[in-house]
């Protein structure tokens, strides 16, 4: 840090060891984590899913400390490493871009020469990642640098989560259930519903009545 006024991942991993490091390197490592106000970490929000409800409690308290030292009075966004190194690293980093340009299973496996299966598994990884970055309220510019892709593809996922959504609603899911199934809070599944006039009930009277 300098004077107060940044934080990066190396000051959260200084401050709360390698087991919390370790932790959000695994779920977020070659994107973004954004760390909200000490007051919006709910035991169900993602953060705390994560590492613990006390634990991220600490960590946004850490981090509220640090910008609010700098004039701000929110959240913050910090870039994670990849947890993996050297040769892996690159090769991790090569298949998300090819992912991200549209390239088939079978042309990023020749050109990378490895299994379809593992781009199959990375593409699905991807695609889950994407899914949490909408849900979790990060900014379309940030997903864009973060996943390189276009607006248009950043609104093309939005659109399939909202179906998903729906869908899940009209089978009678709970929002705990909802958000289970991708991975976040109900917390960030209910501010999803508020961004886009969403609402469980209100979806589940649609199916009633349709």
């Amino acid at each position: 840090m300098s004077g107060g006024e940044h934080i990066t991942f190396h000051d959260i991993r200084k401050t709360f060891g390698l087991e919390v490091a370790d932790k959000i390197t695994a779920q977020y490592g070659g994107g973004c984590l954004y760390i909200p106000a000490p007051q919006k970490i709910s035991k169900d929000h993602s953060l705390a899913r994560l590492l613990g409800h006390a634990t991220a409690q600490k960590v946004a308290l850490f981090v509220a400390d640090v910008i609010s030292a700098a004039g701000h009075v929110s959240g913050i966004q910090i870039k994670v490493p990849c947890g993996a190194t050297g040769r892996r690293a690159q090769s991790d980093a090569q298949m998300r871009a090819l992912i991200s340009a549209g390239l088939s299973a079978h042309e990023i496996a020749r050109r990378l020469s490895v299994d379809e299966k593992t781009v199959r598994r990375h593409r699905k990884a991807l695609r889950e990642r994407m899914v949490r970055s909408l849900l979790v309220a990060l900014p379309d510019e940030d997903i864009a640098i973060q996943f390189d892709v276009t607006p248009g593809h950043i609104a093309h996922m939005r659109q399939f989560v909202i179906s998903e959504i729906k869908r899940f609603a009209a089978d009678g899911f709970s929002d705990e259930e909802i958000a289970g199934r991708f991975g976040v809070g109900k917390v960030d599944i209910r501010r999803f519903y508020t961004a886009h006039v969403l609402n469980n009930h209100a979806l589940n009277d649609e199916r009633k009545n349709g």
